[in-house]
């Protein structure tokens, strides 16, 4: 999806939701209410709580369509997405939270007092769940409570698709009677609300999250490091749009303007078409990137250490002659429970380019010939210990270039320090085979290959 097609379908999203709310809503929640109870409302409204309920609804929705008029606009695209899942899934573990504890907010805070975005792709998990993706938020203060007001939003069409193709749906669910639903609600459905009431005193944890999104990391734990039959959790959705959240706030300590925010003005036309829906036409919006990555950060201390032995331990799995040690699984669990995923991805990347740097100059070929043949060293067809796509993935990280790595973050941490590491591993071992033959540079021994998921080794004939 373009950028421009993403900006579309904010706008038109928008536009959509509000024409809902002064609209169907008041009826539609009136049904919801027969099936789910009442409906959470903001402390803004809090004296129409004991109201007839068709005035508290239509209350509910007269609110919640001024606060998408007087919303900033932004748009996430699907690199943005995922890394806001992951940061997400990060702060919804370290903050522990059982179920029924509530949220446990890290001390982020909106980019702007009032705003709505769209994630390029649902914040689901589950095939069987309702597509959420759409936010909009404000924070309100009254005498007796202060906090951000949240509002989830569905995608509409993805529902009623859903609906028709499940076979237990009522038959009078017809495919007349979703477009309907779709003439009178829009693209967008309004899905669950949430208020995250203000601390009295700030949260003291040892595991320190920041509170601004870590542009310069590679993103720490990503979906698929999830369990994939885990419902979603109000809260787990609620951390995902708090990962948004300090996705879209700038680095204080960064003046420059991040590179992953875009700020573009609004085509003239959907102006217009805002002002016909009965909005203030939107002038602005932020289109988000997926941050960047810098391997110039300092990293905590021992890290880099630590990530030596875990080179080591590869070394031990492709050389019959090393030393036996730890297993590189053990070794990368103990690693990734003692810092941040991130740190030791960025140390794991620093060493194996600055090995494959030392491997090139000793061979007197270039960096990208050395990493293609690092590469080769290991074939993808059969059955590995880690995710295939970490290996084929280390040609895209840059490791042969100067520069920043630039990898998606849908593979886990763990895979990808495997891959890592059994790279650096291959390359130094070839390294110290050449150092020890002086300008014969013969090749080195034979190595073998990590083993199988059966726990089996095969050896490797080396090319």
């Amino acid at each position: 999806m373009t950028s421009s097609e993403l900006i579309g379908e904010l706008l038109r999203g928008r536009r959509g939701a509000h024409q809902f709310l002064r609209g169907a809503a008041p009826a539609w929640f009136a049904l919801r209410e027969k099936v789910e109870g009442p409906m959470l409302l903001p402390p803004s409204l809090a004296a129409t709580t004991d109201t007839p309920p068709i005035q508290r609804l239509k209350a509910l929705a007269t609110d919640e369509a001024a606060r998408l008029a007087r919303a900033e606009l932004f748009t996430l695209d699907p690199a943005a997405t995922a890394a806001a899942i992951s940061y997400g899934a990060r702060l919804h573990t370290n903050a522990g939270t059982a179920p029924g504890a509530g949220i446990v907010e890290p001390g982020i805070a909106p980019p702007t007092s009032a705003g709505f975005l769209r994630w390029a792709t649902p914040i689901t998990r589950r095939g069987d769940q309702a597509p959420i993706v759409g936010l909009h938020w404000e924070r309100l203060t009254t005498s007796k409570t202060s906090g951000i007001w949240l509002g989830f939003w569905l995608d509409l069409p993805a529902m009623l698709v859903q609906g028709l193709a499940d076979v237990s749906t009522s038959p009078w669910f017809t495919p007349h009677l979703a477009n309907t639903t779709l003439d009178q609600q829009g693209p967008l459905y309004y899905g669950m609300a949430f208020f995250l009431q203000d601390l009295a005193t700030a949260p003291t944890s040892p595991d320190h999250t920041p509170t601004v999104f870590p542009f310069t990391h590679l993103r720490a734990l990503p979906l698929a490091a999830l369990p994939a039959d885990r419902p979603d959790r109000a809260d787990t959705l609620t951390y995902i749009a708090l990962a948004s959240f300090a996705l879209l706030t700038p680095d204080p300590a960064r003046p420059a303007p991040p590179p992953h925010l875009d700020r573009r003005a609004v085509p003239a036309h959907q102006g217009q078409a805002d002002g016909r829906a009965g909005l203030p036409p939107a002038r602005q919006i932020t289109l988000a990137t997926a941050p960047a990555f810098h391997s110039t950060d300092p990293l905590p201390e021992g890290v880099r250490s630590d990530v030596d032995q875990l080179c080591m331990s590869f070394v031990a799995l492709v050389a019959p002659d090393a030393p036996a040690g730890p297993p590189p699984e053990e070794v990368i669990a103990d690693l990734l429970r003692r810092y941040e995923p991130e740190a030791v991805l960025t140390a794991a990347f620093l060493n194996t380019r600055r090995v494959l740097h030392a491997l090139a100059e000793e061979t007197c070929t270039s960096r990208a010939r050395v990493l293609s043949q690092t590469l080769g060293k290991l074939s993808t067809d059969t059955a590995l210990p880690f995710d295939a796509r970490a290996w084929t993935g280390l040609r895209d990280l840059r490791l042969a270039r100067e520069g920043e790595p630039a990898l998606a973050p849908d593979i886990a941490p763990a895979d990808l320090l495997y891959a890592l590491g059994l790279c650096q591993a291959f390359a130094l071992v070839a390294l110290t085979g050449h150092e020890d033959r002086g300008a014969a540079r013969s090749t080195p021994a034979k190595a073998t290959r990590p083993p199988n998921r059966k726990g089996t080794s095969k050896s490797r004939r080396r090319r």
